[in-house]
């Protein structure tokens, strides 16, 4: 009897488990996402790389992020990370953002960020 519990559990965690990876938003190179930005367009990705640029006051702004195969612009919310900043950066892409007036294209609107030293 304890055994069956124990397979049920195990069964129960796996199938959480392929719940959260179905969840997970899809890593994508700066690159790739420039590339195509149509297909990007609307979708939640996880871009990584180092901050080059911000701009910002009262925790929002914007912010560059470069990860050697292109850079794209950052909207946050949640404090904009310094220059030479490594960041993990969840976020939804759009196109014809405009900050202060000037335009920058492909975006990502930010869900969160984690910045490493």
């Amino acid at each position: 009897m304890a055994s069956l519990r124990r397979q049920w559990l195990w069964l129960g965690l796996l199938g959480v488990l392929g719940l959260g990876l179905i969840a997970c938003a899809q890593t994508v190179s700066i690159g790739r996402l420039l590339a195509d930005p149509g297909h990007w367009n609307n979708k939640t990705v996880h871009i990584a790389g180092t901050v080059q640029n911000s701009i910002g006051a009262f925790g929002e702004g914007i912010y560059s992020v470069d990860d050697g195969t292109g850079t794209v612009w950052v909207f946050g919310g949640h404090g904009v990370p310094g220059r030479g900043v490594r960041v993990d950066v969840l976020g939804s892409v759009f196109q014809g953002a405009q900050f202060l007036g000037r335009s920058y294209g492909v975006a990502i609107r930010e869900q969160r960020h984690r910045s490493h030293s």
